[in-house]
C-alpha cells in the first residue's frame, strides 16, 4: 500500500504554481478503456475561459502499470490508481511525452515524489521561460529521469515510439512522442490529434460550471442546469479549446460587460465575478460542421495546433502521420484529451494526410491575411464607410470600394480585377463582390480581368454615384452632414451587423484566403509576377 500525505485529498494545494480550473480541487474519474488493459484517469482543467477534459492513460506492462500524461496526484487519484496497483502491479514508468504543454508537467513532480520507484522518461527539450531550468530545480528527480530516444525507449516489447518534431517555436519548441501498444492495437497521443463528440464529457457531469457560464448569452443571465444548457455550452467551449478565439465570437464594449456584472448572484468565482465578456453570432453553430462530430467522433488534427504550430512544418507532420501509419493493425486512437479510445485505422490515417495534402492549411502569406481581415473589419465597422475614387480603382483598389458602403467617383475613373492576366486568382473580393452585383457582371470582371468605365462600373452595381472632378470632394462633404442629421447611429450600426450576418462570408473568406495561398504555388502566378515586376508582358498564348 502506498503511503499518501494526508494534506492530499481532492484539493490540488500546488495549483497557484500554475492555477487552472478548478481551483484548490480537482474531481477524478476512472474508467476502463480497453477491458483489463487500458484505463484512463481524467480530471478538467482549465485556463481563463476554456475548460476542457484531461486524461492521464495507465497501461498494463511488465507485472506493472504505466502512466501516460502525469495528472496531479489527488487523494482520490491515487486511490483510483491503488485499486488497478492491487490487481496489476506497481506504477514501475511514467511518461511525459509533450515538451511544451505545461498543463501535462504540472502534476509529474508530485506524482514522481509518490511513486518513489517508477522510472521516468521525458520528451526531449523540456524548458522553462524565460530560462531552461535543471530537472531537479523543477521538482523531478534527475537521477530516475531518462529522455526518450536519446536514452531508448522503455517496454519495447510492448510498445513502437514515433517522434512528431521537434519544431521551433522561439520561446521553446513544440514535441510530442506517441506510441503504439501492440497488445491492444492503440495509437497514443498527446494534442496532435483528437476526437470530438457533440455530448459533453462524464466528467461534467460532478461540476457543469463551465458548460452552464458558457450556454448564456448575456452577463447577466444566471447559470441554469439542464441538459440543452449542458450541450450548448459544450459545443462553446469546444469552439473556445479549437480557435481561442472562435470567428463567430465577438467582444461588447466594457461599460455593457460591467453594466451586466453586477448582478449579485454572478459575481463569484465560479461564475468569474459575473465577468462574461462574449457576444456570439446568431450562427456561430455554423463553425461546429468540421470539428464536432454528430454520431461518431470528428477525428482530425487539433485545429489550434493547425493555426499555430503546424503551418511552420507541415512536412514535420505528415511525415510523423507516414511513420504512423505504418503501425500495422492500429485499431484505436487514445489522446489527452476530448473522446477516448475512438476508432482509429490506417485508413482514417491516411485520410489526415490527404486533407493535409490539399492545402487545406496552406499557411496564408501575410499581405493575404492583412487583406482577409481588412475586409472583414470593412464590413462589419459600426459606421459608413464612403470610398471617393478620383482615379483608377484596380485589383486590391477596386477590392476596398466593393467592401465599401457608398462609393463616389470622377467621371474618368476605371475599375477592375486584372489578377487573371498575372496568373493570380481574385479568391478574396470574389466572396462579396458576387454578394453586390450580379453574377453575370461579375464573372465577366474576374474571368476577363478588363477594366471598365465609371459609367458601366454604375451600370452593374459597383459604385452608387459619379461626379465631376471639381465637384467630388463638395458633393461628399455635404452627402456625410446629410448622412449625419438624418440617420441614426445605433440603426446604422445594427443594419451593418445584419447586412453582414445576412452575407454569411466568415467561412468563404477563409476558403478564399486559402486558394489565394495555394495559388502562389502555381507556376503561372510565378511566371506572372516575375514579369509584371520586370515590366515584361506576359504571352499566356506561348506555355
Amino acid at each position: 500500500m502506498i503511503v499518501v500525505d494526508e494534506t492530499l485529498n481532492k484539493k490540488w494545494n500546488w495549483w497557484p504554481l500554475f492555477p487552472l480550473y478548478p481551483y484548490g480541487k480537482k474531481k477524478t474519474i476512472l474508467r476502463e478503456l480497453i477491458p483489463d488493459q487500458i484505463w484512463s484517469l481524467e480530471q478538467i482543467q482549465g485556463l481563463y475561459y476554456v475548460a476542457v477534459p484531461i486524461r492521464m492513460t495507465v497501461i498494463k506492462v511488465d507485472n506493472g502499470l504505466m502512466l501516460i500524461n502525469p495528472l496531479p496526484p489527488t487523494k482520490e487519484l491515487i486511490n483510483e490508481l491503488e485499486k488497478l496497483i492491487a490487481i496489476h502491479g506497481k506504477v514501475k514508468t511514467i511518461i511525459l511525452p509533450s515538451a511544451s504543454g505545461l498543463e501535462h508537467k504540472i502534476g509529474l513532480p508530485a506524482l514522481s515524489r509518490i511513486f518513489k520507484d517508477a522510472e521516468i522518461w521525458l520528451c526531449p527539450g523540456q524548458w522553462s521561460f524565460p530560462i531552461n531550468l535543471p530537472l531537479d530545480f523543477l521538482g523531478i528527480p534527475s537521477k530516475r529521469s531518462r529522455i526518450l530516444f536519446e536514452e531508448g525507449t522503455p517496454h519495447t516489447n510492448y510498445f513502437k515510439w514515433s517522434s512528431l518534431g521537434p519544431l521551433n517555436l522561439g520561446l521553446g519548441r513544440y514535441q510530442e512522442i506517441s506510441c503504439f501498444h501492440y497488445p491492444t492495437k492503440t495509437l497514443h497521443v498527446t494534442d496532435a490529434i483528437v476526437g470530438i463528440d457533440s455530448t459533453p464529457p462524464e466528467i461534467f457531469n460532478f461540476d457543469p460550471t463551465p458548460l452552464l457560464f458558457h450556454s448564456r448569452e448575456r452577463g447577466d443571465e444566471p447559470l441554469i442546469d439542464s441538459i440543452e444548457h449542458r450541450k450548448k455550452g459544450w459545443k462553446r467551449l469546444v469552439l473556445f479549446s479549437s480557435f481561442l478565439k472562435p470567428g463567430k465570437l465577438n467582444i461588447p464594449p466594457l461599460k455593457k460587460i460591467f453594466k451586466y456584472s453586477f448582478k449579485k448572484d454572478l459575481r463569484n468565482w465560479r461564475s468569474h465575478f459575473g465577468i462574461y465578456p462574449f457576444l456570439w453570432d446568431e450562427d456561430w453553430e455554423s463553425s461546429l460542421v468540421e470539428i464536432m462530430g454528430k454520431d461518431t467522433p470528428k477525428i482530425q488534427i487539433a485545429p489550434v495546433l493547425q493555426k499555430l504550430i503546424f503551418p511552420r512544418s507541415k512536412e514535420v507532420l505528415l511525415k510523423w502521420l507516414e511513420n504512423i501509419k505504418s503501425f500495422e493493425d492500429m485499431e484505436y486512437l487514445i489522446p489527452a484529451h476530448f473522446t477516448a479510445p475512438i476508432k482509429f485505422t490506417i485508413e482514417d490515417c491516411q485520410k489526415l494526410i490527404d486533407e493535409i495534402n490539399s492545402q487545406k492549411w496552406e499557411k496564408l502569406p501575410e499581405d493575404n491575411k492583412f487583406l482577409m481581415n481588412l475586409y472583414k473589419k470593412m464590413l462589419k465597422y459600426p459606421k459608413l464607410i464612403i470610398s471617393k475614387v478620383c482615379g483608377p480603382a484596380i485589383a486590391g483598389g477596386c477590392g476596398i470600394i466593393t467592401a465599401s458602403d457608398i462609393v463616389f467617383t470622377t467621371n474618368t475613373s476605371k475599375f477592375g480585377y486584372p489578377e487573371v492576366k498575372l496568373g493570380f486568382i481574385p479568391a478574396l473580393v470574389s466572396t462579396f463582390l458576387l454578394k453586390k452585383i450580379r453574377e453575370v457582371d461579375a464573372r465577366e470582371l474576374l474571368l476577363t480581368g478588363k477594366l471598365i468605365s465609371a459609367i458601366q462600373a454604375k451600370e452593374i452595381g459597383l459604385i452608387n454615384k459619379i461626379c465631376s472632378a471639381d465637384n467630388i470632394d463638395n458633393i461628399v462633404i455635404q452627402f456625410i452632414k446629410k448622412t449625419i442629421q438624418e440617420t441614426s447611429p445605433n440603426s446604422i450600426k445594427e443594419t451593418k451587423e445584419m447586412l453582414y450576418k445576412l452575407m454569411n462570408i466568415e467561412q468563404n473568406l477563409q476558403k478564399a484566403a486559402e486558394l489565394n495561398a495555394k495559388n502562389r504555388k502555381s507556376d503561372d502566378f510565378k511566371r506572372g509576377i516575375s514579369n509584371f515586376l520586370n515590366k515584361k508582358t506576359t504571352n499566356w498564348a506561348k506555355q
